[in-house]
């Protein structure tokens, strides 16, 4: 149809009396031989046998007629009872005309290649029958051959069922051939069991929910078990998913407290503020630091036992940080007495520091005679009036 020809002439233009019995032949049978390539895709050989005895255009006859062709199958979904599918190819038609008893052709036989395109649809009637409905249109190459359609209608049957993985799933509908699966997931495996399968799963041996992708969060703290360093309690993203633990109960907590184990305010990071009473003894020490007279340089026992306690004091409240200051009586010039007062303040910070003690945690400065506690006009307020004191520094 739709292509004349030297040998074939007369032949309708393409559809031209489709519905027209006439020009139909009857045949059987054929056969077809198909591999499955993937879920949709499928190669294989096609053959039909027919004897014609009506070609448009031409006089009755009486011809053997023999085709084979090599093609690729596409099924848009295999797996539902109807599948729609096409095919496309290249074969050959052989026309016998030895047989003829009204024959006008001088050759006996004619041969021809062609392009063959089919559709139509699968009825599947389980895992290995089912029967097909089907037109093809053979579009011949050269003089030899006639461009014709083959419609078909047969039964299917599955020789084998390839099925790599032997989960029972053929690998035409498994999606995972390799792996052993279910047939509720194409075939794929779930092996927590927790309606993902595993190929979805982002934790595939731990039961988890849709809304993590198949992973658990314990503790609903946002972070998955795989990933919370404290997975059966809540704590945030910042801390690896483990609670901010406050071990001293001031109410900040440990990761910001200065003083983790010690009770004390926001004000002072965590540390405890020293009440009067502890700086006033630690002053009582500072009152006993005696120094060689217009000198800074420390002397007698009684000084070293304060600086003793002064070091213990210091090591017992690891966090706070200290002002030493120097002063003087006013005995002497105004300039002198400040220096002086600085260097005695600055000397009690190099041996505490000589002790052992971190020296960010002192500074030191010198007044001279500007702050007296006593009165400077008797002896006694004047030697009162020659110290040093400490004065807590507060954190910033």
């Amino acid at each position: 149809m739709g292509k004349s020809s030297t040998f074939f002439p007369n032949q309708g233009n393409f559809l031209e009396d489709f519905g027209n019995i006439d020009h139909w032949n009857l045949g059987v049978p054929a056969l077809g031989i198909f591999r499955s390539i993937d879920n949709k895709l499928s190669a294989g050989l096609l053959m039909g046998l027919a004897g014609i005895t009506k070609i448009e255009g031409q006089v009755p006859r009486n011809i053997d007629y023999f085709t084979g062709n090599i093609q690729l199958k596409y099924a848009v979904n295999r797996k539902r009872k109807l599948s729609p599918y096409t095919r496309f190819g290249l074969g050959f038609s052989t026309l016998n005309n030895e047989s003829s008893v009204a024959n006008s052709i001088t050759a006996e036989n004619r041969s021809s290649s062609h392009f063959m395109g089919s559709l139509g649809i699968d009825f599947s009637l389980g895992d290995k029958f089912g029967f097909y409905i089907e037109t093809n249109y053979m579009s011949a190459f050269g003089d030899d051959g006639i461009s014709h359609f083959a419609h078909g209608i047969g039964f299917s049957y599955g020789l084998s069922i390839n099925d790599k993985d032997k989960d029972g799933i053929p690998d035409r509908f498994d999606e995972c051939q390799l792996v052993p699966g279910i047939e509720a997931f194409n075939g794929c495996p779930d092996s927590d069991g927790d309606g993902i399968p595993d190929k979805d799963d982002d934790c595939p041996d731990i039961a988890g929910t849709f809304d993590l992708n198949g992973c658990l969060d314990t503790d609903f703290d946002g972070i998955i078990d795989s990933e919370d360093d404290c997975p059966e309690a809540y704590g945030p993203q910042e801390n690896d998913g483990c609670p901010l633990t406050d071990k001293d109960g001031d109410g900040i907590i440990d990761e910001l407290d200065q003083c983790p184990e010690v009770v004390g305010p926001q004000e002072n990071e965590g540390c405890p503020l020293l009440i009067e009473k502890e700086l006033a003894q630690l002053n009582s020490f500072g009152a006993k630091l005696f120094f060689v007279a217009e000198s800074a340089k420390l002397i007698g026992d009684m000084t070293e036992r304060s600086i003793r306690s002064v070091i213990e004091f210091l090591q017992k409240n690891q966090k706070i940080r200290i002002l030493i200051e120097g002063h003087t009586s006013s005995d002497g010039q105004k300039e002198y007495n400040l220096q002086l007062s600085s260097k005695r303040a600055e000397n009690v910070r190099l041996r505490l520091i000589e002790e052992g003690i971190d020296p960010e945690r002192l500074e030191f400065i010198g007044y001279g005679d500007t702050k007296p506690l006593y009165s400077n006009e008797t002896i006694e307020g004047r030697s009162k009036n020659r110290r040093v004191e400490f004065k807590l520094i507060q954190k910033q």
